[in-house]
């Protein structure tokens, strides 16, 4: 995305200026921005990274902001499109609300919905995944905002009953912790899986 060989902030030649890489309609899109970000009362008005030293995601924006007409304009984005602009290659949206409707086995080892998320475990490694909640639901607090997630784990473990459990690791990109349901840390569903797997899957959030 950003083309090496620019110089930077401390660099003699810097000239103030930051060159980035979109893909847009089947080639690569130079676009060129300066460095003011827009700030209120000495803050980022907009994304921010979470060094105050680091400048790679407002950058970004801004460039985002230019190629779509204005700041107001990335409002409700979609992660699929963002990523094809990104990496120039392809995106697919799977539904898990629409498979359980359309089989009506929800929560079945067998169903569409479980079946999908094994999917999901063989690409895990291949590929970036993101998730977004279109309904609210107990325990979601901000996942019923809809903005996006990082699936940045799955993992399939033997519960202590001899069920499959199916977990994906999810990260909040606004940089706080927001889960209230019973996979939270210290919730009740980490009762059912192995204590040395709560201990090492907890210590990783």
């Amino acid at each position: 995305v950003f083309p090496p060989g620019q110089p930077s902030w401390r660099d003699h030649t810097y000239r103030g200026s930051f060159t980035c890489r979109i893909w847009q309609f089947g080639h690569w899109l130079e676009v060129t921005i300066d460095d003011r970000l827009p700030c209120l009362a000495g803050r980022l008005c907009f994304s921010r990274c979470q060094r105050e030293d680091v400048f790679w995601l407002p950058l970004l924006e801004k460039v985002y902001a230019k190629v779509y007409g204005s700041y107001e304009h990335l409002w409700a984005g979609q992660v699929a499109d963002a990523l094809v602009d990104l990496t120039g290659g392809l995106a697919e949206r799977w539904s898990l609300k629409d498979l359980v409707r359309t089989s009506g086995q929800q929560d079945r080892p067998g169903g569409s919905e479980h079946r999908t998320c094994r999917q999901l475990l063989n690409l895990k490694d291949r590929c970036l995944i993101s998730c977004s909640v279109l309904s609210p639901r107990a325990g979601a607090r901000e996942l019923g905002e809809f903005h996006a997630f990082i699936v940045s784990d799955l993992r399939e473990l033997q519960g202590r009953a001899g069920q499959s459990l199916l977990l994906l690791r999810i990260q909040n990109p606004w940089g706080r912790r927001c889960w209230q349901g019973p996979w939270r840390e210290g919730g009740e569903g980490w009762s059912q899986v192995d204590p040395a797997d709560e201990s090492e899957l907890l210590s990783q959030l």
